[in-house]
């Protein structure tokens, strides 16, 4: 069994010694790395704290600026629906006008207009419409009637001389004396007019329409 010295019992303690202060300055250096890590974690959350409210307040924009743009978008697509429609109103033809006389039993209607009778289709709109005589048509293009309206009291003033027999027509005299027949609107048909009233005669139609 070997003896230990005191020199041999020196030299490891030395040994310990230094093992043991190479370990006590590990250690100081863990501790100084840690605490400096424990002060820059405050600064370090700051930070991402700040960017995390940076990022929100991108996103908002983002968002508001996509709303704007759908927005827009929207009013774009109201004024192209919009143009479109007046386009087709301005590309629609002129209407024409007439003077309704009587309805058909195959559902065509009687009108005047320019100055003709004509016999034309009614809009299959219309069809429950009850129409009086005299009462003012538009035509389309073809002719045919698509709406209806009041219509304008103009015409010529006549004088009435008498009611024919059949209560619908009457003889009148126009400004130049001449004498003619002409029908009496449904407004007008069993009234009990006197001669010499003066009646208004609705332009091209020969159709008595007011009093």
């Amino acid at each position: 069994m070997d003896e230990t010295t005191p020199q041999s019992e020196l030299d490891q303690a030395l040994k310990e010694l230094l093992e043991l202060k190479a370990h006590a300055k590990s250690l100081s250096e863990r501790n100084s790395q840690l605490r400096e890590a424990n002060t820059l974690a405050p600064r370090r959350i700051t930070l991402l704290e700040e960017k995390l409210k940076e990022t929100k307040s991108l996103l908002s924009k983002a968002a508001s600026e996509n709303q704007n743009l759908v927005n827009l978008l929207q009013e774009t697509r109201s004024q192209i629906a919009k143009l479109k429609t007046e386009v087709e109103k301005l590309s629609q033809p002129p209407s024409g006008y007439g003077v309704f006389l009587s309805k058909n039993p195959d559902g065509t209607v009687d009108i005047q207009s320019a100055g003709r009778k004509l016999r034309v289709e009614m809009h299959p709109d219309l069809t429950e419409i009850e129409l009086r005589k005299g009462q003012e048509v538009v035509l389309n293009e073809s002719l045919n009637v698509v709406s209806v309206r009041e219509g304008e009291k103009t015409g010529e003033i006549v004088s009435l001389k008498e009611i024919l027999v059949d209560g619908k027509r009457a003889l009148v005299k126009g400004r130049t004396d001449q004498e003619r027949v002409v029908d009496l609107c449904d407004d007008l048909q069993g009234m009990d007019i006197e001669q010499g009233t003066l009646l208004l005669c609705a332009n091209n139609a020969d159709l008595l329409i007011e009093v």
